[in-house]
């Protein structure tokens, strides 16, 4: 109910300002069908999904520089017998964006993106302010709202962050300090502190995140990201990771029972273009559960393109992973090719072996093709079959059909004289 009277609000303050509005958006009709397993017997599932995204610009609100209003939705409507995933419908994002010199504020459903907000959805609202040379405080507060997962709490969160532009020092990026708390009926489920950065140093790029617990006085999670790309054909990433799931999760999260030791994680990556017509990429991990050792990751891929635009390829992926309960290395073919200007086909094959038996399986293999065609610059019509053979599934076929458009109408320049 609540997301109902959130969009209802939004769309009613924003169509009276609609006259100088530009509107991007798309739609996707997608229609799937395949039999799935379950509990010795196989359910005919059969969905269809719309999904909506808009963002409107230029309202022309009275007294802003800039106003916009931004919507994605989604909706499902389940015509086989599937009682795990039936008809829904719920809102990704929708909010009011409103800018008026050292100020920006949204409201609305929202993604809380930098610092301790970690891309936590909330109803609510976030304001920032220019308040010096490169500084800004920003201010948020809301319910939390899982719509993925149809759950709905009475859980709050509020909190801030400052930061500081590094314009002052001839560097792109941002210095960030910020505090988040969470609380149900008063009680207190998540006390975050955290730190980030995000900068450009000539060709090297670095983004790190720390977030602490202040009543445990413990880490809840740090990434450190770093890449360099000493020339547009060459690039090296390094991620170093740490999170604590007992301290991260909150406790009024139905995840919360899976939480378990702190996880660490060490990997780098290399993607080389040797020529316009070649590339070859390779990276992986090790990873630790509670200090000692858990396994490791690994992929090796390598790719040729038929033209320097890479709209037809045929690659190759080697992926291995390795933990203490079980593994498997997945070999990976592929191709799509640009048949002419509207039409695209594609097809996948992926072979696994598993180290240790699944259900009396060791292997598994999965064929899958698509094929597009653009009936406008547009409206594009897909269709993928696939299927194979699993752990879960003697044999396995399912298909998607999807149609999809996409529009950009500067409704000031259509009413025009």
């Amino acid at each position: 109910m609540r997301a109902h009277l959130l969009l209802a609000g939004l769309l009613l303050g924003a169509s009276a300002t609609a006259h100088a509005m530009d509107l991007r958006g798309s739609f996707s009709t997608m229609l799937a069908g395949r039999q799935d397993p379950r509990s010795g017997d196989t359910v005919s599932v059969i969905p269809a999904y719309e999904l909506v995204s808009l963002d409107a610009n230029d309202l022309g609100v009275p007294g802003l520089d800039q106003s916009r209003l931004v919507l994605n939705a989604w909706g499902r409507w389940q015509f086989g017998k599937d009682e795990l995933h039936d008809t829904a419908a719920d809102l990704n994002l929708v909010y009011f964006e409103a800018r008026k010199k050292f100020f920006r504020m949204r409201l609305g459903r929202q993604h809380l993106v930098l610092g301790v907000g970690r891309m936590d959805l909330i109803d609510g609202l976030d304001a920032r302010v220019d308040v010096g040379p490169g500084i800004a405080v920003e201010a948020f507060a809301g319910f939390t709202v899982h719509p993925e997962l149809h759950l709905r709490t009475d859980s709050w969160e509020g909190g801030g962050r400052l930061s500081y532009n590094l314009e002052a020092f001839n560097r792109v990026g941002e210095l960030g300090v910020s505090y988040l708390q969470r609380r149900e009926d008063g009680e207190l489920f998540r006390n975050d502190v955290g730190a980030d950065l995000h900068t450009l140093v000539g060709p090297a790029r670095l983004a790190a995140l720390a977030v602490m617990d202040p009543e445990a006085v413990a880490l809840v999670e740090g990434r450190i990201n770093a890449g360099f790309a000493p020339c547009t054909c060459l690039h090296v990433n390094l991620d170093v990771e740490r999170v604590a799931p007992g301290l991260m999760v909150p406790l009024n999260s139905i995840f919360s029972v899976f939480a378990d030791a702190p996880h660490d994680a060490v990997g780098a990556g290399v993607a080389w273009a040797v020529s316009p017509f070649w590339s070859v990429s390779a990276d992986g991990a090790g990873l630790m559960l509670d200090q000692s050792y858990l396994g490791y990751r690994a992929v090796l891929s390598a790719a040729t393109y038929r033209d320097a635009e890479h709209r037809s390829a045929i690659g190759a992926e080697l992926r291995r992973l390795r933990e203490d309960d079980n593994g498997y290395l997945r070999g990976r073919l592929y191709t799509y090719l640009q048949v002419s200007e509207p039409i695209r086909i594609g097809a996948d094959l992926y072979a696994i072996r598993f180290d240790d038996k699944i259900n009396a399986f060791d292997r598994s293999l999965i064929g899958q093709a698509s094929a597009s065609y653009d009936i406008t610059r547009s409206i594009r019509l897909a269709a993928t079959v696939a299927g194979g053979q699993t752990p879960w599934a003697k044999s396995q076929v399912e298909g998607m059909l999807r149609f999809a458009y996409g529009y950009n109408v500067d409704f000031g320049r259509e009413v025009a004289p």
